[in-house]
């Protein structure tokens, strides 16, 4: 499942996932992984969660029909909804999708929903829709995540109802998912459940994500789980990556991510992170995944806190650094590398910025070949460039 790229914090509409779980309905303790209630433990084992089973009736009965059933009429709640949705943000139009939503009962949100999905305005509000997935999650987890199931496919949507419902009921959830197939190369499903595992059992979580088969759905599982581990503070990081095995790529991976989550968090925090790391292949990850993230958002900050590393990680933040500014700032960046010596350590940089600008900027790219130190490979970069050049 390809993931969805809208720009909105996830931190936040994790945030507006736990006010409504607060508004709608209680939200239960941490619990072991696999481990229920007694009456969850006894649901499970029919395939339902405690108090789902009549939800799950009437949902078969025909409640859920998908995004166009019912369509025709125009309730007065989806003409709120589209109201609502044109209003500016703050916390006054947020209160109102809560009232609103306090009004459905658990069979009007298959249209309430497909209303949502198809106003013109939907994609500018995934957190508006993060926060009605989690209130049908609240009424009927199993009508919502069936709903996905057959008429959504947006990865990121089925994270939502998965993970709010995993922080209630993980049993019912994990039963749920079990075995269930997803389109594409991600498994939503196992990745909500990551998340929403990791918002009540952080360990458990990791320990999921490490059993996965390696790929894209353990990638994704581990940014997923990321943000709850820093939130538990830099030892608690330096732990979970020292108990990794330090030969397997998952180690490289899990610090990618992790670096890449902490950067979003508190970049300044995370370079101090990063700077401690006790394995040197660790370090230079995390320190070229914090230099690409800082230099999207801050160049000169970026460039100032390389300048200031030591030889061992300079060479990843600059490699890090060029591959986000040599295509929106290639004098800047040339000049700035330029200034950093002749190390071969900074030869990966090089060629870093050489393969982003060699075709649009020909000239400045000729001028940056002599930087590096293996003259087999100024010769190749000068062939190159001179071939595309003439064409």
């Amino acid at each position: 499942m390809k993931r969805s790229t809208n720009n909105f914090s996830l931190g936040a509409a994790w945030l507006l996932t736990l006010a409504a779980a607060a508004v709608f309905g209680s939200h239960l303790g941490p619990r072991p992984f696999g481990a229920s209630s007694t009456s969850s433990t006894s649901s499970a084992s029919s395939g339902t969660s405690s108090g789902s089973a009549s939800s799950l009736a009437s949902l078969r009965k025909g409640d859920h029909r998908g995004p166009r059933a019912r369509q025709g009429t125009g309730s007065a709640e989806e003409t709120a909804l589209a109201d609502l949705l044109r209003r500016p943000r703050g916390p006054a139009r947020t209160q109102q999708l809560l009232r609103l939503l306090d009004q459905l009962d658990s069979a009007e949100f298959p249209t309430f929903v497909a209303a949502f999905r198809e106003d013109p305005l939907s994609s500018v509000h995934q957190s508006e829709y993060d926060l009605i997935l989690t209130a049908w999650v609240d009424r009927d987890p199993y009508g919502a995540a069936e709903y996905l199931e057959s008429s959504d496919p947006s990865g990121r949507a089925r994270e939502t109802v998965i993970a709010s419902w995993t922080a209630q009921d993980p049993a019912a959830a994990e039963l749920w998912i079990r075995d269930r197939p997803d389109e594409g190369p991600t498994n939503n499903w196992v990745v909500g459940y990551a998340r929403g595992l990791a918002a009540t059992n952080t360990p458990e979580a990791l320990s999921l994500i490490e059993g996965l088969t390696p790929g894209t759905t353990q990638n994704a599982g581990i940014a997923a789980v990321a943000p709850y581990l820093i939130a538990k503070g830099p030892e608690a990081v330096h732990d979970w990556l020292a108990s990794l095995p330090e030969d397997g790529p998952f180690l490289n991976r899990a610090t990618q991510a992790t670096a890449r989550a902490y950067a979003k968090h508190e970049v300044t925090a995370a370079a101090a992170w990063a700077k401690d790391l006790p394995n040197a292949a660790s370090k230079r990850e995390a320190t070229r995944e914090i230099a690409q993230f800082w230099s999207v958002n801050n160049p000169a900050q970026a460039l100032q806190w390389a300048g200031d590393l030591p030889p061992e990680t300079l060479g990843s933040a600059a490699e890090g650094i060029a591959r986000q500014l040599a295509r929106s700032d290639p004098e800047t960046t040339a000049d700035w590398l330029n200034s950093l010596g002749d190390s071969p350590e900074l030869d990966r940089a090089r060629h870093t910025f050489l393969g982003r600008i060699q075709s649009s900027h020909p000239i400045l790219a000729l001028d940056s070949v002599t930087t590096l130190s293996d003259p087999g490979q100024q010769k190749r970069y000068y062939s190159n460039i001179l071939t595309r050049w003439s064409r």
